[in-house]
């Protein structure tokens, strides 16, 4: 029914009152057992005695339990009054009686101050003597030598119990102290694991949920069940990663799953624990920098094999020339200028993509970007493509960034040319461009009133060759966004179809 750690537990928080109150309780009883099966016990002086003093007892300490009285030397002497009384009458009782005096005297000097205690071994002394003198048949020196004998024996155990009241002082002294660390360090770890980004979760052999850390309900939004299931389909596993379908969130997520077990002691059984982390971005990032690495591979075994082609094409198109010249036939002659349209277009898809190969440098320039959009608005402005009844917004201001003006011009009328050739079919052509400060960023909003994109457009508009003109490289944004990228831009991209495209570029003021 209870284990060694409970009684021992129980034990430790008795009083000196409560041993008190065991003793005379387990006097009563032996003596109760006594009347019940010992003939010299069953005569009706004894039991009048006996039942008087149970009832005193018993009045008495019902009393002290009920006021909450602390323990004083009247209450003791009260006691040992009822005992000296016994013992005055039965005489033959006196041994026994005067063993639970010496235990009751040693919880007294354990508990009461030295006066008290010193007060207490006088009185049992003095009283003692009375009883013997009353009761005692005397016969020479063996009845002295037995008083001498009885109250050296009160004596010794008050200074017992003296010595064993300030060990126990100290004990309880240095139990208070190392409670308090103990206390300190719990509270300690009780906020280490609940604020650590692991989640934590202990379950016994019944795979009944014991504890589980903040973590894991709050940030990991994981159920009790969830919990459960993860600890049984992952035990005995070697690979730590577990991919789980998380029902709070309704979607598939990826755990590092640590276990390890302990034999709690408190609770006599086998206690299995559970750490978890969520690694679903950490392997999207890992992907996406594997995938990283095999496009650069790829894109620098492009550019090589691209520069390779662009010296055979500058071949034939010299080659071309010269036949171009000699050719008098009409058809021949304009054969000849689709192929030399068509090398052009290699050339610029060649050229196009070897910029786009090259790795960026970080600018440590400072640049205005007024200067750099005014020539991109005169550009825009003298571009054979820009329609006649285009109207042209601009706000501009001085705003000074790190950065290289050419690339960003580049970039910039990339932007801004790509505006105009969605406003092609619109009625009344718009093209709004703002370039103003705002505390320490700088924002350039070029916004259009052209076809607008749809989501997936919007979505992959930076990837490299994807395009949704008929004639385009798919490489002039893509391009755009890498410059960006090297001046650590911010891009928003705002697009409604049939109202228009807006992109807000954020830089770093410098």
């Amino acid at each position: 029914m209870f284990n060694r750690a409970q009684i021992e537990q129980y034990l430790t928080t008795l009083t000196a009152r409560d041993w008190r109150a065991v003793t005379l309780f387990l006097y009563c009883v032996l003596f109760q057992v006594a009347i019940l099966t010992q003939a010299p016990f069953l005569q009706i002086n004894f039991l009048i005695h006996f039942y008087a003093a149970v009832l005193l007892f018993f009045g008495h300490h019902l009393m002290l339990y009920y006021s909450n009285s602390k323990n004083h030397v009247l209450s003791y002497m009260f006691d040992f009054s009822i005992l000296f009384y016994l013992m005055a009458q039965h005489s033959v009782l006196s041994s026994f009686n005067l063993i639970v005096l010496l235990i009751l005297l040693f919880i007294a000097g354990s508990e009461l101050p030295k006066s008290a205690s010193v007060l207490l071994t006088v009185f049992s002394s003095l009283s003692l003597s009375l009883v013997n003198l009353m009761s005692i048949r005397w016969e020479g020196i063996q009845n002295l030598f037995t008083l001498v004998l009885f109250n050296f024996s009160f004596v010794t155990v008050s200074i017992i119990s003296q010595q064993f009241r300030v060990q126990l002082k100290d004990l309880h002294s240095e139990l208070s102290s190392v409670s308090r660390k103990l206390r300190s360090r719990e509270e300690f770890s009780e906020i280490l694991i609940q604020q650590m980004p692991t989640g934590l979760t202990a379950f016994n052999q019944s795979h009944d949920l014991l504890f589980a850390n903040r973590n894991l309900t709050e940030r990991l939004n994981l159920s009790m069940q969830d919990l459960r299931n993860i600890f049984t389909q992952t035990q005995d596993r070697v690979q730590s990663e577990f991919t789980y379908f998380n029902t709070q969130l309704q979607e598939k997520k990826i755990y590092e799953v640590n276990q390890a077990s302990y034999q709690d002691t408190f609770l006599n059984e086998n206690v299995s624990l559970m750490m978890l982390k969520d690694v679903t971005e950490v392997k999207h990032l890992q992907d996406q920098m594997r995938q990283r690495e095999k496009l650069a591979a790829i894109g620098q075994l492009a550019a090589g094999i691209a520069h390779e082609i662009r010296n055979p094409l500058a071949g034939i198109s010299g080659s071309i020339q010269l036949l171009s010249t000699d050719a008098k036939n009409p058809d021949d002659q304009k054969l000849m200028k689709i192929i030399m349209k068509e090398i052009d277009r290699l050339n610029n898809l060649i050229t196009e993509f070897l910029d786009y190969s090259k790795p960026e440098t970080r600018p440590d320039q400072k640049t205005d970007l007024a200067l750099v959009m005014n020539d991109v608005i005169n550009n825009i402005k003298a571009s054979p493509n820009t329609p006649k009844t285009l109207e042209l917004i601009t706000k501009v201001n001085s705003s000074v960034i790190f950065g290289f003006s050419d690339k960003l011009k580049q970039a910039f009328l990339n932007i801004s040319m790509n505006a105009v050739q969605a406003m092609l079919n619109s009625e009344k052509p718009v093209l709004e461009i703002k370039l103003e400060t705002y505390g320490d960023e700088v924002v350039l909003s070029i916004k259009d009133n052209g076809s607008g994109m749809p989501e997936e457009v919007k979505k992959r508009i930076f990837e490299p060759f994807f395009t949704t003109k008929p004639k385009g490289t798919g490489l002039g944004l893509a391009i755009t966004h890498k410059v960006l990228e090297a001046h650590e831009t911010q891009i928003q991209i705002h697009s409604e179809l049939g109202v228009g495209t807006e992109f807000i570029l954020k830089f770093k003021k410098a």
